[in-house]
Parts: structure tokens; C-alpha cells; sequence
């Protein structure tokens, strides 16, 4: 994205995913917002091409492969998959370490116990808490209950990822214990694993090593039960993360 649209994307990025908008108004006039901005630059590739993932969407799109509407739907959902997921990431994994002293001296100087926290961080506040909504096509029993066509699922993430019979302490931030495990599905798994994956765990640590190195004495400027969530069903992030330095 040209930089002159980060901050739109940015702010209209965080209404779709975090915004408490009980009349979706909000949402559908960040959604017209974004599609006009992806579908501007799309245009812009189909001109001049580069060597970026959109300008790849569009070359598929020139063979036959991927049709116009997939083009931009595709883009358009890997600029809002890959943003505000991001954006929960770091400042989840940032509280982690404000909150876990102990933890954020041995990520000082640990690269390996880092990479353990930013795993960690991903099973025990996944950026995307619910996947998008499911749909049986023929009756199903789920958990003892059957299902029937039509009716909704929602499949938890972060529920899966503290199941107690996986995980013990489930609920606690044990980096240390969990290290190298990777049992988590914050990215997703086979097939469907997250395309960013790479990039975000690049992100977290560039961003991680940063904040301790930078500001090795920042603490928390609030009690920690008067920071405010995202109040949205699918992704997860603080509104804000006030620092004392």
C-alpha cells in the first residue's frame, strides 16, 4: 500500500475489526472506505506492475487465473488479515512482557526465549480469538449436540488454545515451560496456515527487541484491569497501552 494510505488503513482498519457498532454503520463505511482504497491501487498495478504481492494477484489475474473480483477481494482480506492481527500481536505480547519482568530480562538477551514469548503471546492472546463463522451442509453431531444445515458455528481459537487437556496452566504465561513447542493454532494449520506467519513472527521480534533494548526500566502507567479491549467477537488488542518510561 502507498504509504499516503497508512494512515487510513490504520484507522479504518481498526473499526472493522474492534469498533462497537451495534447498527454496523461504522463497519460498512470502513469497508467502502478500504475496498475503494485496495481497489485503486489494484488499478494502479494493472498498469504499472511491481515486484509486491498485489502486483502478483494481478499478473494471476492477466493469465486467467484469478478473476478481477478475486483479485481485490484477495487483496483486500490480506490487508485487513495482516494489519490489525499484527497491531493485537505486538501490544498483547508488549503487556506480557510490562507484566512479566522476569520474563522480559530473559527476552533481553535470549533470542531463543524470545521467539518463546512471542509464541506464547499468540497461544494465549490470539490475535484472531474466533475463526469466521462455519455452516453445516448436512446434519452433524459437534461436542453431543447435533447440528443442522444452516445453523452456525463458531470455532474458538483461543479456546483451543487453552484447552486444559493440552496445555497445563493454561491460563498462565509460561514462555519458559512452552518453549519450542508451537502447539498453537493462532495461525491456523495445514492448508489454511496463515500466509504472514513468517512476517508476523518477524514483526513481534523486531518489534520485542526494540522495546527492551530501547526502554529496558518501562512499566505499565495503569493497573492493568482499566486497560480496554477491543470489544470485537473475532480479533483481540488493546485500544491502548499507556507506558511509564
Amino acid at each position: 500500500m502507498p504509504e499516503s494510505y497508512r494512515e487510513d488503513v490504520h484507522e479504518w482498519s481498526l473499526v472493522i475489526d474492534s469498533a462497537d457498532d451495534t447498527d454496523g454503520s461504522k463497519v460498512r463505511e470502513a469497508t467502502d472506505v478500504l475496498e475503494r482504497l485496495v481497489t485503486e491501487v489494484v488499478e494502479a498495478k494493472r498498469t504499472t506492475r511491481g515486484t509486491d504481492l498485489i502486483s502478483d494477484l494481478v499478473a494471476q489475474e492477466a493469465t486467467g487465473t484469478l478473476s478481477a473480483d478475486e483479485v481485490t477481494s484477495t487483496a483486500f482480506l490480506i490487508l485487513i488479515g495482516g494489519h490489525e492481527t499484527t497491531v493485537g500481536l505486538i501490544a498483547t505480547g508488549a503487556l506480557a512482557l510490562l507484566t512479566h519482568p522476569g520474563e522480559a530480562a530473559k527476552a533481553r538477551t535470549d533470542l531463543a526465549h524470545r521467539a518463546a514469548v512471542i509464541e506464547e503471546t499468540l497461544r494465549l492472546h490470539a490475535p484472531l480469538q474466533n475463526a469466521t463463522w462455519r455452516f453445516p451442509t448436512e446434519n452433524v453431531e459437534i461436542g453431543g449436540r447435533l447440528m443442522r444445515p444452516g445453523d452456525p458455528l463458531l470455532v474458538s481459537v483461543l479456546a483451543a488454545d487453552r484447552d486444559p487437556a493440552v496445555f497445563a496452566e493454561p491460563d498462565a504465561f509460561r514462555p519458559g515451560q512452552r518453549a519450542g513447542e508451537r502447539r498453537h493454532i493462532a495461525f491456523g494449520a495445514g492448508p489454511h496456515l496463515c500466509i504472514g506467519a513468517a512476517l508476523a513472527r518477524l514483526q513481534a521480534d523486531i518489534a520485542f527487541e526494540t522495546l527492551l533494548r530501547r526502554l529496558p526500566a518501562a512499566r505499565l502507567a495503569v493497573p492493568e484491569e482499566e486497560l480496554t479491549w477491543w470489544p470485537s467477537p473475532i480479533t483481540r488488542g488493546l485500544f491502548h497501552l499507556p507506558v511509564q518510561v
